[in-house]
């Protein structure tokens, strides 16, 4: 379901990778490097924040 580019494509993005943090049953990423917005090679908060700034940038 989620991240099949580079970067987020949708609002459905974002809720399910903050799902993913708060470890929310069910919830799977399928190429969680392309979450990896940080290039740390792990997936936070931080990863989340830029998602939001990419939506928001595209959208506004």
């Amino acid at each position: 379901m989620l991240y099949q580019a580079k970067y987020c494509s949708s609002i459905a993005d974002i809720v399910a990778l903050q799902k993913w943090l708060l470890a929310v049953p069910d919830i799977k990423l399928e190429n969680w490097k392309a979450a990896d917005l940080c290039e740390d090679d792990k997936l936070d908060v931080f990863d989340l924040v830029l998602m939001r700034r990419l939506i928001i940038n595209v959208t506004a």
